[in-house]
């Protein structure tokens, strides 16, 4: 991006209402993320240990360890049936402890994934400003994915005091 950090941008960085605004916003996301993860992960690894859908033959070269799915994340490797009554068990369960969904294919766990994707996204790009990274350069920097998670933990330490 070409515009250096200096002590005067992270002072005013610090002072920004929408960095800070962002700020509050990445923090609330990844709150939301951990608490619907710690229902639905749960959740899924039931079915699956319940259900003990089996990996069909043309697929069982993918995972030379079992011939049953014992990860949720596996998922894929089953047939449609299967595929479908795992859904079908999901939505349920996603009905039956309240989370609201566009449609039954929806995971409330992918979305809020997806919100906290967002959410960095635009808490980074605000940033961008004041330390001249934005989530483009700091992902296509030697050690991306690492450099963009220490950024915006060092981001969002320096903006703690100042956050409610």
């Amino acid at each position: 991006m070409g515009k250096e950090m200096t002590l005067s941008s992270v002072h005013n960085m610090v002072k920004d209402k929408n960095v800070l605004t962002a700020a509050q916003t990445l923090i609330q996301a990844i709150a939301y993320e951990k608490t619907v993860r710690e229902v639905i992960e749960p959740a899924q690894q039931e079915v699956v240990d319940f259900f003990k859908f089996k990996i069909p033959e043309e697929n069982k070269h993918l995972n030379r360890t079992s011939d049953t799915i014992t990860n949720p994340k596996h998922m894929y490797l089953s047939d449609d049936e299967d595929f479908k009554l795992y859904l079908a068990e999901m939505d349920r369960i996603h009905r039956e402890k309240g989370f609201e969904k566009p449609s039954p294919d929806h995971c409330p766990l992918l979305m809020a994934e997806s919100l906290t994707r967002e959410a960095k996204r635009v808490f980074v790009d605000l940033t961008a400003e004041y330390t001249g990274m934005d989530t483009d350069t700091i992902l296509h920097s030697p050690d991306g994915f690492n450099s963009y998670k220490n950024y915006i933990r060092l981001t969002l330490n320096l903006l703690a005091p100042k956050l409610k």
